[in-house]
């Protein structure tokens, strides 16, 4: 499939709009339930869903990664990978189902083995939609990726606001996450024309393990590195501890998954195709980055300003204790769109081994972080992640400059002025709220101070980013 400029903006609009709406919908589901469940119910689930995060890395072992990578792959190849992914996912039930005691006795709840047992359920279908997802990507066919999203959503929202109402704590947000992988499953399978055959092989296998195995070790130590502080705060502290943590997670997360992850899953299929000609996957990654800090370094710091104000306005003020997590968590994800471009672009060239290089490097710095703030509380633990995201900004940008020569000098050049129109806008923003009005009055000005100074800011210093996507509204037309 030839991948144009055309090509790639339809794609990144529709996977914006699947991440939007569905993520939109996840969040409004999050809010009710979450008016009507306690921290302690989250703590739980969270607590669970760690386990469930790395079984699902394992599943894909990088090689659906793999897929979208590979210039020619066959039917033979996706076949291939769904019946290992398949049966990846019934050797990790069986594991599951056996160490879910073990894991209930170690955080003494023997609530624990069943709703494991139950959770990781969710492991087949998503093995089922993995490869299918990897044949999107490699197609670039986002749409219908948007329309099974938003059917699965819809469907597993309505039956976890049900089960919330009639007291099922929680199991509401149990059968929440199994319900949306089994209906998206479905959906999908329905809506992707792709079939398995009934072939398997080892030739291909090892040909795409080959690429992917460093792909997966990396993701796997990521996602472990990631998790682990959920794991040791959940052990630590309290389960309402954990909630306050990974609810300051979701709102910066759903902005900058919205946004980031849209342009990084279409932008990996574009580098891919264009692995060979460098110079223009060093213009994609420039402009990617420069697009990318336009949108979310404001939505940013107007959440970072009206954190108290949100959180009271969306979950009353029994999650009041999650506002810290939420400023800290917006200023790490603030850091992050430049770390994910290049790191796309490494792996477009097929350097899949410099991504494993990166991540070692990266989970040693973690961990000596994470070791050093774990004794300190939640609040400190998440501060080591604003630190390490800074410091991985140095690590993962050595590499780049070297394939691609878009090192730190250039890339700083293409954050610096969308983050002083941020900086700028936060300031208003921050006045605007320093008289007590009330809780809704004051999250209503900043918000009008924040969505009007921002756009005017760039427009008036002519910053190239904002003026691109203006002069492209306008070609539309």
């Amino acid at each position: 499939m030839a991948i144009n400029r055309r090509t790639i903006l339809s794609s990144f609009a529709w996977k914006l709009m699947e991440k939007i709406s569905v993520q939109g919908i996840s969040f409004v589901v999050s809010i009710v339930l979450a008016r009507i469940l306690c921290p302690t119910d989250y703590g739980i689930v969270a607590l669970i869903l760690v386990f469930i995060n790395i079984a699902n890395v394992i599943i894909d072992g990088g090689l659906n990664v793999a897929l979208i990578q590979k210039k020619d792959a066959t039917q033979e190849d996706f076949s291939t990978i769904f019946w290992a992914s398949v049966c990846m996912s019934i050797v990790l039930y069986a594991a599951m189902f056996a160490i879910a005691p073990h894991i209930a006795v170690y955080y003494k709840d023997n609530n624990l083995t069943t709703a494991i047992r139950v959770l990781s359920l969710c492991l087949f279908p998503y093995a089922v939609n993995s490869i299918q997802r990897a044949y999107i990507s490699r197609g670039m066919l986002f749409k219908k990726l948007f329309v099974s999203n938003l059917w699965a959503t819809v469907l597993s929202g309505i039956a976890g606001i049900v089960l919330a109402m009639q007291g099922f704590k929680h199991w509401a947000l149990i059968w929440f996450q199994i319900t949306q992988a089994t209906a998206l499953a479905i959906v999908m399978w329905h809506t992707v024309k792709w079939r398995p055959s009934f072939t398997f092989s080892p030739r291909s296998f090892y040909g795409l393990f080959d690429y992917g195995w460093k792909i997966f070790l990396s993701n796997l130590a990521n996602t472990l590195f990631i998790n682990v502080r959920s794991l040791l705060i959940g052990k630590m502290y309290t389960p309402a501890a954990l909630a306050y943590f990974e609810r300051g997670k979701q709102l910066p997360a759903l902005v900058m998954e919205n946004i980031n992850t849209s342009v990084q899953t279409v932008l990996f299929p574009a580098f891919s195709q264009e692995q060979d000609n460098r110079q223009k996957v060093t213009s994609m990654l420039s402009r990617s980055t420069r697009t990318c800090n336009l949108f979310i370094l404001p939505i940013m710091m107007w959440i970072i300003v009206c954190a108290e104000q949100i959180i009271r306005f969306l979950l009353t003020d029994k999650w009041i204790g999650t506002v810290p997590y939420i400023q800290l968590f917006c200023i790490a994800y603030m850091l992050m769109p430049i770390q994910i471009a290049n790191i796309e672009a490494i792996k477009s060239q097929g350097r899949s081994d410099i991504i494993l290089k990166l991540s070692i490097i990266k989970i040693t710095l973690d961990v000596i972080i994470l070791l050093a703030t774990l004794r300190y509380g939640p609040t400190a633990i998440a501060a080591g992640i604003v630190l390490y995201n800074l410091l991985c900004i140095f690590i993962n940008l050595r590499p780049t400059a070297r394939l691609l020569d878009y090192g730190l000098r250039k890339q700083a050049q293409d954050l610096i002025p969308s983050l002083s129109a941020t900086l700028a806008m936060g300031l208003l923003t921050y006045v605007a709220g320093l008289f007590d009005m009330g809780n809704t009055a004051t999250l209503t000005i900043r918000s009008i101070v924040a969505l009007a100074s921002y756009p005017a800011i760039c427009y008036c210093f002519r910053i190239e980013s904002f003026m691109y996507i203006i002069d492209m509204l306008r070609r539309r037309k």
